[in-house]
């Protein structure tokens, strides 16, 4: 390789850093404080990070010698028991990526804020893909389990969306249907299963599983059923100012709205 620079970019304020050098605010007082810091230990996430590390930065800042963190908590507590294992198994435990903030309580809180509320989610979809991609390219399904941070039932069940005709995908992706109702089509002909949803949406009834599961095995969906008083007078008081009353006539008939 070249002794010129990897990569032509400017530099920025990046530190490995031993987790338990971190510190992690708990003081409801302070201005840095997210109750999510007392959530508990993600298995799924430990592993991960005792294969691949931390791989997003944590964002940590200054106060005194303290280095306090800013957003990556999760990610600073999972670190810790993750190298507590790798310990015990004699392996070298791993550091973390932090990169340096500075500013007022309220730029900090800011940056806080903004690192875990403009988040998008992938879609089911959109999972399934990668999923795909990554055994493609020679990879197990207990390694894509500890990649996606899943379980091998969702694996199984991501790996059978992909089997679905292209209505069902998309009445997935519309919110149609839930990932996993829908994946209880895939053992039907594809055609068979553009009409078990056509019956399903016509009928008004709740796409839920069970309702699939019927009409599957060439039953009818259970019919809707009507709310009582009770479920109106407490819908009433619910009931957003948008509502109008065809929304309001569908629910009251079991429909979903």
């Amino acid at each position: 390789m070249s002794s010129k620079t990897a990569v032509e970019a400017s530099r920025t304020n990046a530190w490995l850093i031993e987790p338990d050098r971190l510190v992690l605010i708990t003081d409801p007082g302070h201005p840095l404080y997210d109750p999510r810091v007392d959530l508990p230990l993600d298995e799924a996430l430990v592993r991960n990070i005792m294969v691949n590390g931390v791989i997003e930065p944590i964002i940590i800042t200054k106060e005194g010698d303290d280095l306090v963190v800013v957003d990556g908590r999760q990610r600073t507590k999972n670190a810790r028991e993750a190298n507590r294992r790798l310990v015990e198994q004699g392996k070298e435990p791993i550091k973390a990526v932090c990169m340096i903030r500075r500013g007022d309580d309220s730029s900090l809180f800011g940056v806080l804020i903004s690192a875990n509320e403009n988040r998008q989610d992938d879609t089911p979809l959109g999972r399934a893909d990668k999923l795909n991609r990554y055994l493609n390219m020679g990879r197990s399904e207990e390694e894509a389990c500890i990649a996606f941070g899943v379980s091998m039932p969702t694996i199984k069940t991501w790996l059978a969306m992909l089997t679905l005709a292209d209505p069902v995908k998309k009445a997935i992706e519309h919110g149609t249907i839930s990932a996993s109702a829908a994946v209880k089509l895939a053992d039907l002909p594809k055609p068979k299963q553009e009409a078990a949803l056509k019956e399903l949406t016509e009928s008004g009834v709740k796409t839920s599983g069970r309702n699939v599961e019927r009409v599957v095995k060439g039953g009818a969906p259970a019919a809707p059923r009507l709310k009582s008083r009770k479920d109106i007078e407490a819908k009433l008081a619910e009931m957003p100012v948008e509502w109008n009353g065809v929304d309001a006539l569908r629910w009251v008939l079991g429909g979903e709205v």
